[in-house]
């Protein structure tokens, strides 16, 4: 009769689940054919293989065998769950078949040895996968996935083949692909779209001397503030030819300095100061997920306080520091520039353009019924066009969701067979806060190719005549 233990550890190895520690021990008799499919249960991540859940089914000494077998993986092919891959080194060759699903794989080697887990070519090839192309390797294989998808539409995407496998990716052109890209959420952006906001309206509109500073810090701790500071007039008295330090602490001696609105602008710059130091300079970050966009409401309410008196104040420069203990000296000369005040807000549009096979949406920014070129957010909550014009966005909305595209590459593909789904979980969202234009590009394409069709004509052939007379002087003119 057989132990408890022994009747353990044969029921282990049936299922492909025997504990790490008692592999040693095992006798030969429990010893299974490579090209038998071995299961490799996943870890908490659906599709995900990690060197962890790899270590926790092999036997005793297989890792120590590693350097027998140097892999060079290449996809022969992708059918229905199954993986098929070459798996080679120096003059040996097996095929290394995968079927994949969502929480195991079922891993089978051509070479038919006698292991007792995995032999060592499916071992040393899965381990590379994991440590070289990352734990994610299998999850670009998951239906509808990323190999799926470069193999319907092999022109926007790109393969490159090397000894750990190969890798595919979008091209630059596709800049965030709806169902693929894992940078962005569009649910963050949804709910921010759900928010119940209000648009501020559009207002149309020798010596030392008061500057106001927006204060960008480059690490991004706080969103911008303003900041006072005295500046040094050159002789015309045109432009600031250098600063003082910050006027942090507001200090009495340009009292007698300051009119009766610079006096409140200032008062209204410290309230500002106090509620950006509170805040996170940035609404997404690769270690943490998206901040609270209510939390950015009584920040933003002193932005529109402070907005209509900046406009009235000549000089008005954007600040980057690199720390906050950098407000203790004076702004850098060539760190500050010079902008005007716009008073109008920025309008958000978009526009979703018709190819062949995928739609892109993409960003526009109009101020004033003209499109800014340059629509890529430099600060929170700001946006600077071609001129100059520094632009204070209508709503903590509007920036979020233009942060939110920048970070998609200020562009989003979506191919056909995605964009029913796309349009119900996030397009008809947009919609109802922003317009959205359409263009169909392939009917652009064909108006212009008529348009600039060069058209024939039927030409008969000159018959130039010559003729030759006799001026005064007796010399001939030729003309026609």
């Amino acid at each position: 009769m057989l132990s408890e233990n022994r009747l353990e550890l044969r029921a282990s190895v049936a299922l492909g689940t025997k504990p790490y520690r008692m592999v040693s021990k095992q006798p030969n008799n429990f010893l299974r054919n490579a090209s038998d499919p071995f299961t490799i249960p996943l870890g908490r991540d659906d599709y995900y293989l990690t060197r962890e859940a790899l270590y926790k089914v092999i036997d005793n000494g297989l890792s120590k065998k590693r350097g027998r077998f140097m892999p060079q993986l290449k996809i022969v092919n992708f059918k229905k769950g199954k993986l098929r891959l070459s798996n080679s080194f120096d003059k040996e060759a097996y095929e290394l078949v995968v079927d994949i699903e969502k929480d195991k794989l079922f891993v089978a080697c051509s070479c038919g040895s006698q292991v007792a887990t995995l032999c060592i070519h499916a071992f040393t090839a899965l381990d590379r996968l994991a440590w070289y192309i990352g734990s994610d390797y299998f999850d670009q294989f998951r239906p509808g996935g990323l190999y799926e998808m470069s193999m319907l539409h092999q022109k926007h995407f790109r393969i490159k083949t090397n000894y750990d496998g190969s890798r595919i990716q979008p091209k630059e052109t596709l800049r965030t692909v709806y169902a693929l890209s894992d940078e962005i959420n569009f649910n963050d952006a949804v709910r921010v779209l759900n928010l119940p906001s209000k648009k501020s309206g559009q207002t149309h509109g020798g010596a030392d001397t008061l500057c106001y500073m927006i204060v960008n810090i480059k690490r991004k701790d706080h969103p911008p503030f303003v900041v006072p500071c005295m500046g040094r007039l050159n002789k015309a008295a045109t432009a600031i030819n250098g600063f003082y330090q910050f006027l942090t602490g507001i200090q009495k001696e340009y009292d007698h300095l300051l009119t009766e609105e610079q006096n409140l602008l200032n008062k209204e710059c410290l309230l500002l100061y106090k509620e950006a130091e509170q805040l996170p300079g940035r609404f997404f970050s690769n270690e943490q997920e998206a901040v609270d966009i209510n939390r950015y409401a009584a920040y933003f309410a002193g932005w529109k306080k402070i907005w209509p008196l900046l406009q009235n104040q000549p000089y008005v420069f954007v600040c980057t520091i690199y720390w906050k203990r950098d407000l203790k000296g004076k702004p850098a000369k060539s760190l500050t520039r010079q902008v005007s005040v716009s008073p109008y807000h920025p309008r958000l549009c978009f526009r979703l353009t018709d190819k062949p096979e995928f739609f892109q949406l993409e960003i526009n920014l109009k101020l004033a019924d003209k499109t800014i070129s340059r629509n890529t957010p430099f600060m929170l909550f700001f946006i600077q066009d071609e001129k100059n014009n520094l632009c204070l966005l209508a709503s903590p909305v509007d920036a979020y969701i233009a942060e939110w595209f920048r970070k998609a590459g200020n562009r989003i593909t979506v191919f056909k067979e995605h964009f029913k789904d796309f349009e119900t979980n996030f397009l008809s969202h947009l919609q109802t806060h922003y317009e959205v234009i359409r263009i169909n590009a392939a009917a652009k394409r064909k108006t212009s190719k008529q348009v600039n069709k060069p058209q024939t004509t039927n030409h008969k052939p000159q018959t130039i005549n010559l003729k030759c007379l006799t001026n005064p002087n007796g010399s001939n003119w030729f003309f026609y």
